[in-house]
């Protein structure tokens, strides 16, 4: 099996998507064929298939073996940088030990962001999915499935002290998504440091918008193309299964329009602040700097992309 000399671990809505492109642009990087492959879990999923529980919306493809993940970098020059970018890395439990048994020099990026603001549009990600389970502050409210999996992913401590339990300090970075927003140039260049390609690479997209949230308009015809590409499309070759996918995205964004959802109102927000208190104080660690906006609950949290 080809080792990955990086991984882009998640978080979820925190960027990953930006990163993806402007490191697939890298001439010293070749990126996986597909974004998510999800290759280095063994755990179940469910969401796409209908099914409501806390766990990833799809399933890990470890099992699918080492000749179809070979696969993902057939297109690498040789001598490049290989990554591969899974937000659901920083949230499955069996992720560290699968990617140290066979990438144990691996380096290795988690992008973070307002941990609030995240779990908030993690929520909208999925309802851009098509699928409805009411009002945020309910599912808070209510301990639902997957308000646990939203906050799981938002507790940045838990994922670290997961990945340190196999790798060494320096070959994790962690980069906040507002300083990607703020000032891409010297994010991806702290970025490219530490996967080892050149620092100084400036892509075309840099600074783009990517990933917008977009509401479908037909919900129901969405939770069928998500059901469909779960079930039928995961058992279908590469070469049929991703000229589908794109066709497929590229329909659902025709059926779709630019959501625009509500700021997560400031009584929600400081109920949800203490539960991430240890997370912020993780990432002001790892970043050097402090974060007196992930602190306050005094103004509405931003409804920010990607």
């Amino acid at each position: 099996m080809p080792t990955p000399d990086f991984l882009i671990l998640g978080a979820p809505k925190c960027g990953t998507t930006a990163l993806w492109h402007y490191l697939d642009a890298h001439p010293e990087v070749t990126m996986a064929s597909v974004k998510e492959p999800r290759f280095f879990t063994r755990q179940g999923g469910g969401l796409a298939r209908g099914e409501v529980n806390d766990q990833m919306p799809r399933a890990g493809t470890y099992d699918r073996g080492s000749e179809w993940y070979d696969g993902l970098f057939a297109h690498a020059a040789p001598g490049s940088s290989r990554g591969e970018a899974s937000t659901v890395y920083c949230v499955a439990p069996d992720a560290p030990d699968l990617i140290h048994s066979n990438a144990p020099d691996v380096r290795l990026v988690l992008m973070v962001r307002d941990p609030v603001d995240r779990m908030y549009s993690h929520y909208w990600q999925e309802r851009k999915a098509g699928w409805d389970p009411g009002p945020f502050a309910d599912l808070v409210a209510s301990g639902h499935p997957r308000a646990r999996y939203y906050e799981a992913a938002s507790h940045y401590a838990d994922t670290v002290e997961r990945y340190l339990a196999h790798f060494g300090r320096d070959q994790l970075l962690v980069v906040a998504k507002e300083d990607l927003d703020a000032d891409p140039a010297s994010a991806l260049t702290r970025i490219q440091r530490h996967i080892g390609v050149d620092p100084t690479f400036r892509p075309p997209t840099l600074g783009r918008r990517f990933n917008v949230q977009r509401v479908p308009r037909f919900p129901a015809l969405r939770r069928l193309g998500e059901w469909a590409r779960a079930t039928v499309g995961a058992r279908l070759p590469d070469a049929v299964r991703q000229p589908l996918g794109r066709a497929q995205r590229a329909v659902e964004r025709g059926l779709s329009t630019e959501l625009d959802y509500e700021p997560l109102h400031p009584s929600l927000r400081a109920e949800l602040l203490p539960r991430f208190e240890a997370d912020v104080e993780l990432v002001e660690v790892w970043t050097g700097r402090p974060r007196p906006a992930w602190r306050t609950a005094d103004e509405p949290a931003e409804a920010t992309e990607s």
